[in-house]
């Protein structure tokens, strides 16, 4: 018997051929339309089979019955009605374009995984407008400082930021910490550096605050509560301000070589080497007060004085370099020079004393003149005795116009004008008055001034035991040219320029001596050098002291033009004597210098 399927024709069954096979011989069911009233089980959903669309796709309704494959699914994220059950151990993750409203309560058995906000309808955010939601033990709150504004995006936080990190920027020199009218007040570091473009502000190991610029230079501020409150350092030199007390400088390793005290009082241990001062008290190294005036007195050539304290002039007296000339109204004193061939007159003289020959063109006088020698003439003209191999008496005849020469004198008395071509002296005194140095020697030619010495001498001596009192009280002394002395005195000294004369001295080689000084003589010595070579010129100042066996030297100031030395000092005790040394840096170095000695 043959096995047949189950056909249905006009809604009956019949067990023939039809054009409709309802269930086929092996199980098969092939309805037109299948309509389900009741619960079907159609068992696990492998068993079921919908044939049509694409992999990834879901089945959609549109609310009718009418079912079809589409992209919009739960798959794909969709949107989908609320509310949505997620049953134990799937995940859904709505997408954040794909936001929804749950208007009833979701439950979920497994883990929910939030990409944007999540918010409770119907129930308060505690918030206002622009306030960041938190969780406040499980409820949604806001804070009025806690802000963020979309259209700025600025957020505000109304108390402290705890960081378990970095702070970076997002971009680099790009945004401001703080404005310049919004700033922090203070800012708290454990670290040891800020950087600031190329510069550093650090801490080194003690304590000190290290300003580090981007060339490399270095300040260094630092202190101890002991001694200082603060420091400027660079290398071996630096500035300490004392906690309420004086402001020291430390140089190239020596300490406190420039002291100011709370007093204004400015102290240090070289010399001030400045381009000018301007003071209203100067004391030398001995204490001594020198009192400079304002401005030269007089006029050109007019030799400068003390003037109760400040610089006084005379037009009579006055010195000329050109000619090498001293002027002066009167001198009072002895002239140690022998030889005075400028002389041409002289005033009334008690006595004269003439070794050697007197040669002039009339000697007149009211009184004697005796010689022990011969007394030789052409002619011989007296109204009383003449002997002819020896002369003795007086000539009473007062003008003897023919006498040119006269052998030695013992003594020579003019009560009147003694006028001769020259009065030359090999030995002896030329004295004016009873006593020596109580009258004076006038020069008179008609003019304002006068000279008593010929341009040609090289040197006038004035060798006296006793002072030499040039000028009378108020009155000016004038050198034209320099005045060289082994010990220049003054209670009051006031000059205009001070500097030095001397030679320069070449420095060819190491350890050349510039100069000495006999060490039993003075003890220490100051220094003002030139240094000049090839290369440019370096002013300095140095300070020498001994103790009869070492010598040592300090450079406390020092300019150069090439800003670099161009000599080094030493110096070292030879023999007797204490000797400055150089030693150049460039060929063709000399040196000018000035110095000041200081005895014991």
């Amino acid at each position: 018997m043959a096995l047949r399927s189950f056909n249905s024709v006009s809604g009956f069954s019949v067990g023939q051929d039809s054009d409709i096979d309802v269930v086929s011989n092996i199980g098969n069911v092939t309805p037109v339309n299948l309509t389900v009233t009741e619960l079907s089980n159609l068992g696990a959903i492998g068993n079921i089979t919908i044939t049509g669309g694409t992999n990834g796709q879901a089945i959609l309704t549109d609310g009718s019955g009418t079912l079809s494959f589409g992209s919009t699914g739960i798959a794909a994220n969709s949107a989908t009605n609320m509310p949505y059950y997620i049953s134990s151990g799937d995940t859904y993750v709505v997408n954040a374009n794909l936001q929804g409203l749950y208007s009833e309560a979701i439950e979920i058995d497994g883990t929910l995984e939030v990409d944007g906000i999540l918010i409770e309808v119907g129930t308060s955010q505690n918030a206002a407008p622009n306030e960041v939601y938190y969780d406040n033990n499980g409820t949604l709150t806001g804070n009025s400082g806690f802000t963020f504004l979309p259209s700025t995006g600025n957020l505000a936080l109304p108390g402290n930021v705890s960081v378990t990190g970095d702070i970076i920027p997002n971009g680099n020199i790009t945004y401001d910490l703080g404005t310049s009218t919004n700033r922090f007040k203070d800012l708290y570091l454990s670290g040891t550096s800020i950087f600031l473009g190329t510069s550093q502000i650090a801490e080194n190991a003690d304590g000190d605050i290290v300003l580090t610029n981007g060339d490399g230079g270095t300040w260094t501020f630092g202190g101890t509560a002991d001694l200082d409150s603060s420091k400027i350092a660079n290398g071996t030199s630096n500035v300490s301000v004392l906690l309420n007390g004086d402001i020291r400088v430390g140089s190239a390793g020596n300490a406190n070589v420039l002291n100011v005290d709370g007093s204004g009082v400015l102290t240090t241990t070289g010399n001030v080497v400045p381009l000018g001062i301007k003071t209203d008290g100067y004391f030398y190294a001995n204490g001594d007060a020198i009192t400079f005036g304002t401005s030269a007195a007089g006029a050109n050539t007019q030799i400068q004085y003390n003037n109760n304290g400040d610089f006084g002039a005379e037009a009579a007296f006055t010195y000329d370099q050109a000619t090498n000339t001293l002027s002066a109204d009167n001198i009072a004193g002895t002239l140690t020079t022998v030889a005075q061939p400028n002389v041409t007159s002289l005033g009334t003289l008690t006595s004269l004393t003439v070794t050697g020959n007197v040669a002039g063109g009339n000697i007149t006088t009211v009184g004697v003149v005796a010689a022990t020698g011969n007394v030789s003439g052409g002619n011989l003209t007296t109204a009383g005795a003449v002997e002819a191999t020896t002369l003795s008496g007086s000539l009473s005849t007062a003008a003897q116009p023919n006498i040119t020469s006269l052998g030695t004198l013992t003594s020579l008395t003019v009560t009147g004008n003694a006028t001769a071509g020259n009065v030359i002296a090999s030995d002896g005194t030329v004295q004016y008055g009873t006593n020596p140095g109580s009258g004076s020697i006038s020069v008179n030619t008609g003019t304002t001034t006068a000279g008593i010495f010929a341009t040609n001498i090289t040197d006038i001596n004035l060798g006296l035991a006793a002072n030499i009192i040039m000028g009378a009280t108020g009155k000016t002394v004038t050198a034209r040219g320099n005045v060289t002395a082994d010990n220049l005195q003054s209670d009051t000294l006031s000059v205009g320029d001070f500097y030095s004369s001397r030679t320069a001295v070449s420095v060819g080689s190491a350890n050349t001596v510039i100069d000495s000084f006999p060490l039993a003589t003075y003890r220490s010595a100051k220094y003002t050098i030139k240094v000049s070579d090839s290369t440019g010129y370096q002013a300095l100042e140095a300070l020498l002291v001994h103790d009869d066996i070492n010598s040592i030297i300090t450079v406390y100031g020092s300019l150069s033009t090439t800003g670099s030395e161009l000599m080094s000092l030493s110096t070292a005790v030879n023999g007797t004597n204490i000797e400055l040394r150089a030693t150049p840096v460039n060929s063709s170095t000399s040196v000018n210098l000035m110095g000041t000695y200081v005895p014991d």
